[in-house]
Formats: C-alpha cells, sequence, structure tokens
C-alpha cells in the first residue's frame, strides 16, 4: 500500500474501479482512485471519527471514503457493481451523478442469485450492462435507472491483433487457491479439479496433432494480484504437465493474440475473447457452467475425447469470415471498441448537469 501526500482537485469524473477497467475517458477531467491512503484525507476522516466518538477501523473508513468524494467534488463516479464503492457514493452523495458498469458475465442459477444479493436495495443513476440478457435482468431488480448496454467496459478497451500464433490453443485458467474457498464459499477444489480434466483430454490431442497447448495464468491478472497466489498456481499446472507454457507477466491478451483458439471453462476472458472475434471453446461442464448454450457446436458439455478431437480439428479449419458469421449467432456481449457509447454518455451529463456542491 502507498502512501499518497498530494492534495486532491475536483473533477468532471471519478472513477472507483481500483483500476479495473482501463477505461481512459475523453474530453473530461478525471481521476482514478487508486489502491493508495491518501495520507491528508486520512488525518481528517480519523480526526472527524475522534470527535463524533465513532473511533473504529469501520468507521474511520466510511469517513476517509466520504472525505474523498468531498475532496475530488466530482460530477460524476464511474465503478463496476461488485465493489460495492458505487452505490456507497449514491447512498452517502444522492446528487452526484453515478454510473455502474457490470463486472462479470453471468448466465443461469447461481450467478444470477448472486447479483440480486449485491444488487439489492442498491441505487445508480445509469447502469452499463454487456447485453440485453442482462438489461432485462438487472432492469427487475434497480428499477430507477437508465441501462445502457455497451459490453464489457474493461474488454472495450482491447484490440485484436493479427499477430504470428505461437500457440494452437490457449487455455484460460480458472485457478484459486484452497484459502478461497471457505472465504468465497465458492467449490474451489471442484472446479481446479475441472480443469485438470479438461487440461489432461487437451495434452492428449495436442500430442496426436502435434499442436501447442498454452496456459493465460489467473494469478497475474490485475484483479487477482492482490490474493498472491502465484507459486501455488503454478505448482497446480506443473503437476499436470511439466512442459506446458505460461507466462508470469499479466498478458493474457497478448497470449490470446499469439493463439488460434482460446479454451475457457468459466472465464469472462473467454467471452471477451469472442466478442472481439477470437475462436473459443467453451467447456460447460457443471451446473455451475457460466457458459452453456444449447446450440453452440464448440460448447463442449462432456469429457469424449472423440468429440473433443472433432470439434477441435473443426474449428482450427474455420478461416475467420466463417467463425465471424458463427459468433453473430450467440453473440455473448456486445463489442463498443474504445467505449464510444460510455463517453458520449459522459459528455452529455456533464454539458447538461449541474455540478454538486
Amino acid at each position: 500500500m502507498k502512501f499518497n501526500f498530494e492534495l486532491v482537485d475536483k473533477i468532471d469524473l471519478l472513477i472507483v474501479d481500483d483500476g479495473y477497467s482501463n477505461f481512459t475517458p475523453e474530453n473530461c477531467s478525471f481521476y482514478l482512485l487508486k489502491n493508495e491512503i491518501y495520507l491528508i484525507n486520512l488525518i481528517r476522516a480519523t480526526l472527524y471519527s475522534l470527535l463524533k466518538v465513532e473511533f473504529s477501523i469501520k468507521k474511520i473508513k466510511e469517513n476517509y471514503f466520504r472525505d474523498l468524494i468531498i475532496s475530488f467534488s466530482p460530477k460524476i463516479v464511474l465503478g463496476h457493481d461488485m465493489n460495492g464503492k458505487i452505490f456507497r457514493v449514491k447512498e452517502n452523495f444522492p446528487n452526484i451523478i453515478t454510473i455502474a458498469y457490470q463486472f462479470g458475465y453471468f448466465y443461469e442459477g447461481n450467478d444470477k442469485k448472486i447479483y440480486r444479493k449485491i444488487l439489492k436495495n442498491k441505487n445508480t443513476d445509469y447502469f452499463c450492462v454487456f447485453d440485453l440478457r442482462s438489461k432485462k435482468f438487472i432492469g427487475k431488480i434497480i428499477r430507477n435507472t437508465k441501462i445502457y448496454i455497451t459490453g464489457s467496459i474493461k474488454n472495450n478497451t482491447n484490440k485484436i491483433e493479427m499477430k504470428k500464433k505461437m500457440f494452437d490453443f490457449l487455455f484460460i485458467s480458472q485457478f484459486r487457491p484452497k484459502s478461497h474457498e471457505k472465504k468465497k464459499n465458492i467449490l474451489i477444489s471442484y472446479d481446479n479439479h475441472l480443469m485438470k480434466k479438461i487440461l489432461i483430454e487437451m495434452i492428449e490431442y495436442c500430442k496426436k496433432k502435434k499442436k501447442k497447448l498454452a496456459v493465460a495464468l489467473s494469478s497475474v491478472r490485475q484483479d487477482k494480484i492482490y490474493y498472491n497466489y502465484l507459486n501455488e498456481e503454478i505448482q497446480y499446472f506443473r503437476n499436470i504437465l511439466n512442459k506446458i507454457f505460461f507466462s508470469k507477466k499479466n498478458n493474457s491478451l497478448e497470449m490470446a493474440n499469439s493463439s488460434k483458439v482460446i479454451l475457457c471453462y468459466n472465464s469472462n476472458f473467454g467471452a471477451e475473447m469472442m466478442s472481439i472475434g477470437k475462436k473459443v471453446v467453451f467447456f460447460a461442464l457443471s451446473k455451475h457452467a457460466k457458459f452453456k448454450f444449447k446450440r453452440n457446436a464448440f460448447n463442449i458439455k462432456n469429457l469424449n475425447g472423440k468429440k473433443i478431437e472433432k470439434i477441435m480439428n473443426r474449428i482450427l479449419k474455420l478461416n475467420q469470415n466463417q467463425w465471424h458469421n458463427y459468433a453473430k449467432s450467440i453473440q455473448l456481449l456486445k463489442y463498443d471498441y474504445k467505449n464510444k457509447i460510455l463517453n458520449k454518455l459522459l459528455i452529455d451529463i456533464i454539458k447538461n448537469e449541474k455540478k454538486f456542491v
């Protein structure tokens, strides 16, 4: 955690997603609230807590966050729906315009239950979502919000590049350490076991067909670095196969651009890559699978070696135009390169709304 000694300035837009989206707005002043300690605001929040006889870590954190918002005095605050910051802003500063954006892809079952719990009794002025299905679902939970279909704000900063293909297949890791199981109330051991089974089948296929397989690690991604499980993840994959390629750098997109086909179990990254034109095969092996479609020729629902071989052979043979036509028929999320929709919304709000005092 770094200390920031600067006095903050008043701005048009404050971004409270810890840099997750990599979003850079156009034609407005903005500031990204980083994972830093703003010392002047912390001192003020601590003194305020003492004066109010509310001296607890929880109260200091609450007052600190409020003091930051007051210091920046933004017209608009932008953040994703998972960390709760955007909803706290709206609750404490109802006159500030808030824009929430969808963090992750959800499909049926448990995903929807989680989202209902997160969004229950929450408010925001605008909500940017992945697709029409998300718009309908979120619109039933938060009724007084204007919803825009923008696709993934994070993914809209990505661009497919025509690079030399180093790998035939790139597997998107969903590895999580066992320590997350109790904290997050999710079936870590089960998911890790399924990934192992997928990789064993793919290793056999690649050996037979002389294809190259790589893994994009989860522990090096920006939103996962904080949990510090790189060494545990590396050991997990080395126990499956010693000679599998992976990188310790945060370059999943670069690896995807250097691969012919993306293999995805339950990762948002798979849906994001499909939206920008990459070939993607989804392994929908459990009832918890996000990407389980009735009509998807590249949706594997059981680990049958012959079926896997047939699907992999077929997707490798498809040219880009053939894949594009196929992907359009099952579009998972919208792709709005450079976030034109969100940028236009910001400009319109700044022009039409008076600054909160």
